[in-house]
């Protein structure tokens, strides 16, 4: 929904109202490009809070994009990256989320991002841990795509506050492995499922949706899981539902019974049930066009 927000074709204070009116979700992220002109706007952040809770929706996390270098070489772009993001870290405790999700890049030698990265992330362990606002590290992209570097950049950083967003791909053909999954979630926080195109029943990208959330399951996470649409803006709707219908297939194969989600629900985990296990919780993503 990012493009329809950023061509006016969509209110961003009526976010929350399109994710509860026409799909029935109870639990939204957001952008923050799509409204980074009003990080700071007490009255903007309000209205966003009186119009979740008119409709009964909890706001989750802030994706942060486009807010500078956390690992840059220069110490000026990086200080400027870190004061940045310190403001996304008081706006997400304004709207009631639990955190906010990074993206650390830099330029330069591999060893040298990593320890600006871990610098900026101790820098920002401060506003965090005083808001309660988790921060997480993006898997897909940047210094997070890499294992090593986002697991040393983790346990550097030394705060409860740090850990990952495990993201994985439903249809990229480079796909996270089930092995790179389980290492994730050692140390996540946050889970993100991307979805490009239909996910087709029986197909190989729906047994491996099956695989992945199973593997998020048996890691014993009972979070929020964030459903996020990559591509042609026409196919999003279609794309999402494409996964609402598998995670119902899913549910109809599980043993515990459950209240079902309403009808058109776009549901990214919370259909996903085993005997004995809780509930994961459903997250709607901003859909952001790549």
């Amino acid at each position: 929904m990012r493009s329809l927000i950023q061509n006016g074709d969509l209110n961003h204070l009526s976010f929350a109202e399109t994710a509860r009116r026409d799909f029935g979700i109870d639990a939204i992220d957001y952008c923050s490009v799509s409204f980074r002109d009003h990080v700071s706007d007490e009255d903007y952040l309000g209205k966003l809070n009186r119009r979740a809770a008119d409709q009964g929706v909890r706001q989750v996390l802030v994706m942060v994009d486009e807010e500078g270098h956390l690992a840059a070489t220069d110490k000026a772009i990086r200080e400027k990256a870190v004061d940045r993001h310190r403001r996304w870290i008081d706006a997400a405790a304004e709207l009631g989320c639990r955190g906010i999700a990074l993206r650390v890049s830099g330029a330069g030698e591999a060893d040298q991002q990593l320890a600006w990265a871990i610098d900026s992330l101790q820098r920002l362990d401060e506003p965090a841990q005083k808001r309660n606002i988790n921060l997480l590290v993006a898997s897909d992209r940047d210094l997070g795509a890499q294992a090593e570097q986002l697991s040393t950049m983790i346990q550097k950083a030394d705060s409860n506050r740090c850990a990952s967003l495990a993201v994985f791909d439903v249809t990229h053909p480079n796909r996270v492995s089930p092995q790179r999954m389980q290492e994730l979630m050692q140390r996540a926080k946050g889970v993100c499922v991307i979805v490009r195109g239909a996910v087709k029943p029986d197909s190989a990208e729906a047994n491996y949706l099956k695989r992945m959330i199973s593997l998020v399951v048996d890691a014993g996470y009972r979070g929020y899981v964030s459903l996020e649409f990559r591509g042609d803006q026409q196919q999003a709707v279609a794309s999402i539902r494409s996964v609402q219908k598998l995670m119902d297939r899913f549910r109809g194969r599980s043993e515990t019974k459950a209240t079902a989600p309403q009808s058109g629900q776009v549901d990214s985990v919370d259909c996903v049930k085993r005997p004995g296990l809780p509930l994961l919780r459903k997250v709607w993503f901003a859909t952001r066009r790549r």
